[in-house]
């Protein structure tokens, strides 16, 4: 009896793991930064890091499509620095992707698809590296919208209605503030409102509704996206004042009554091998408009009495207007001696006040959340199916300071970034 109840556990387990499929792939890349400040001074970087993605794919009926990844980055022999987390300086360009040998799930969704003019993706969204991310990375993208609609991994739900070659989807993101900065063991535990515990406001849901358009014959995508966030609080809850400003000692307490609403309207189209001519291009155009309420201050510590300010403004109330204009290029030669090695280029121009986080970067400073100009120049060779190399040069303008408390101060400064990069695939 025991024989064939092992029997039976092993078929179940080899059924189990058929549905699944595993793939992985692992980037090596090297960073030269030189970063030009106003007084004229050079300061000079090098990075070397390995990011690795592990995927979990199962199609167990033909209706549901599971997916999950599991990710790390790791900096090459960071010895003395290894397990520490960065600083939590509050800024919305603080990067996860650069959280150093820690693994993050950067996927975890269902796609459930019941009738063919409906479906359904819920968990972990698919909504990073969205095009044209993918132009450079040399493969499809599986993110569900483009790289300038979300630069976030984000959690939340989304539901689509096919109608032909239109889709039209609505989502909902919840952003939770539990436990915000409060250190306890007690899973029950209440955020800290004033120093005493007990309940506050800890919900900010996201919403967002848009249109996506696909022509096969002209191999072209468009998508109308709008999203907002209402009341993104800060309020009432008791935080260490280093969250906000690393320069602060962790023995600093604030007294917060900021909240931040943000919207923003993407328009975007993408066409693959245009006119037959091996060229793909993409071009994104977004509004944002982001709304400060309330102030952070210091009530405790070295730096008690000092006013930190609302997000990009030193008023007690401020609203930002900008728009962000994203245009990328990619070319695939026919030298198939050489595997058709891509040629590509981005331009990037944002107004002074746009206003857009990317969380997870490929690179060290930030391109697509520049706030100013920038250009990417870039050549992708591949050596076999499985391997490739990507050498490139990216140019950045700032005519702002990055966002974050207080007021946003005028900035000139340039950035130059080389870099190589070579991923593999298995």
């Amino acid at each position: 009896m025991k024989i064939y109840l092992l029997l039976l556990v092993l078929f179940y387990t080899q059924l189990t793991f058929a549905q699944l499929n595993f793939s992985a792939q692992m980037d090596n890349r090297y960073d030269k930064v030189y970063k030009y400040i106003p007084q004229g001074r050079l300061f000079l970087t090098d990075h070397f890091k390995t990011d690795f993605d592990f995927d979990i794919k199962s199609n167990p009926v033909k209706e549901l499509k599971l997916h999950a990844r599991l990710s790390v980055t790791k900096y090459w022999n960071q010895w003395y620095t290894q397990n520490q987390l960065s600083s939590g300086e509050f800024n919305f360009n603080t990067d996860e992707k650069y959280v150093n040998d820690h693994i993050r799930l950067s996927l975890a969704y269902l796609d459930y698809k019941p009738f063919e003019w409906f479906s359904f993706i819920g968990g972990r969204l698919p909504t990073i590296d969205g095009t044209p991310v993918n132009f450079y990375n040399g493969s499809v993208s599986e993110a569900i919208l483009p790289k300038l609609a979300y630069g976030a991994e984000v959690d939340g739900a989304l539901a689509f209605g096919h109608i032909k070659n239109y889709s039209i989807y609505l989502g909902y993101i919840p952003f939770l503030l539990q436990n915000y900065g409060y250190q306890t063991t007690n899973i029950n535990a209440k955020p800290l409102v004033n120093g005493s515990q007990i309940e506050a406001e800890t919900l900010a849901p996201r919403a967002a509704v848009g249109i996506k358009a696909y022509f096969e014959n002209l191999k072209l995508n468009a998508y109308i996206h709008h999203s907002w966030i209402n009341y993104l609080r800060f309020k009432d809850t008791s935080i260490d004042a280093s969250f906000f400003d690393s320069s602060l000692s962790g023995s600093s307490q604030l007294s917060s009554s900021l909240y931040t609403s943000h919207q923003n309207l993407l328009f975007h189209i993408d066409i693959k091998d245009v006119a037959l001519t091996n060229l793909d291009l993409s071009a994104s155009y977004m509004l944002t408009t982001l709304q400060s309420n309330g102030q952070v201050n210091v009530t405790s510590g070295t730096a008690s009495g000092r006013n930190l300010g609302g997000y990009g403004t030193s008023l007690n109330s401020n609203t930002f207007n900008g728009s962000i204009f994203l245009l990328a290029a990619l070319y695939t030669t026919t030298l198939h001696k050489l595997n058709n090695p891509q040629v590509g280029v981005e331009y990037l121009n944002a107004t002074r006040d746009a206003f857009y986080y990317d969380k997870n970067p490929d690179d060290p400073s930030q391109f697509y959340a520049t706030r100013g100009q920038g250009y990417h120049l870039y050549l992708n060779q591949p050596l076999n199916n499985f391997l490739s190399l990507r050498v490139g040069y990216r140019l950045q303008y700032f005519i702002l300071s990055p966002w974050a408390l207080g007021e946003s101060a005028a900035n000139s400064t340039k950035i130059d970034t080389y870099y190589g990069n070579v991923k593999a695939i298995f």
